[in-house]
């Protein structure tokens, strides 16, 4: 949000069900066509690439082999011929038909946490009204931010889509990005891009900032949790190996902390070489 985009609006809150206290969890907006969320136009569609699941509305591209579910209108009629004109002037080098900038971005938020998920499930995708593709909103992160073992998430350094797994859970969904990749232009829209944002909201100071802003919130019931939730220094799938070693709420907020300052730093060598 803080870099103009829309994201899912959310808020900590204390869950009990019939007198049975849940502890905290996060209440969080649902995605959808709106106009205080994806706010699209009649002709407009609404993607989402994610498991393939039987009775839903998914559609595969001609090129790429791309399945991706409809969400947004009840009707598929006329959307794979859209997306494949794109997609061959997307593979052929001519990004006219594609929001760049949201591609962008969204490449740098998935790096940046390093989100598992990152490109092939749990990915938003628009289509406007006149034929223009673009990324987004950001979904799911929950195996981001150094907390998952799998995927080489923990790591501060190296890109997720240079994993040695990747993308194990969507052979097909890193299609464009793979041809966007191969264009010096889309490159440095990247690194300027990284730059803008590093010197705003993306600074350390921010991030930290945005940190302690949630911790701030959670001080004063967070005890109350982890009495209902004993799971400080356990490992609770998919959780990245160190969690063990991390046993107190301090210790988990100083590894976050530090490990968005390494990530960060990383990118930044990488993004200026």
């Amino acid at each position: 949000r803080d870099i103009d985009r829309y994201a899912a609006r959310t808020r900590f809150v204390e869950l009990e069900i019939n007198n049975d206290y849940r502890g905290i969890y996060v209440l969080m907006e649902k995605i959808k066509r709106d106009d205080v969320r994806v706010s699209l136009p009649r002709d407009a569609v609404l993607l989402k690439r994610d498991w393939v699941e039987g009775g839903e509305k998914f559609i595969q591209t001609t090129r790429c082999n791309d399945e991706l579910k409809v969400e947004w209108p009840e009707s598929t009629d006329g959307v794979v011929t859209r997306l494949d004109a794109i997609e061959a002037e997307l593979l052929a080098g001519d990004f006219t038909s594609i929001d760049i900038d949201s591609f962008v971005d969204h490449m740098l938020l998935v790096e940046l946490g390093r989100n598992v998920d990152g490109y092939v499930l749990s990915t938003w995708i628009t289509l406007s009204e006149d034929d223009v593709l673009g990324m987004g909103p950001v979904w799911d992160f929950n195996g981001g931010l150094g907390n998952a073992s799998y995927f080489e998430a923990w790591m501060t350094e190296g890109w997720h889509y240079e994993n040695s797994e990747f993308p194990g859970d969507n052979p097909r969904g890193f299609c464009w990005y793979e041809a966007l990749m191969e264009s010096r232009a889309f490159l440095e829209l990247r690194r300027d891009r990284w730059e803008a944002h590093r010197s705003g909201a993306w600074s350390d100071a921010a991030i930290e900032a945005r940190i302690d802003e949630a911790v701030a919130v959670l001080l004063p019931v967070v005890d109350r949790n982890f009495e209902r939730w004993e799971i400080l220094g356990e490992v609770v799938w998919p959780n990245d190996l160190g969690a063990e070693n991390r046993t107190t709420f301090t210790e988990e907020v100083m590894y976050l902390k530090s490990w968005l300052r390494q990530r960060m730093a990383w990118m930044d060598l990488a993004l200026r070489s």
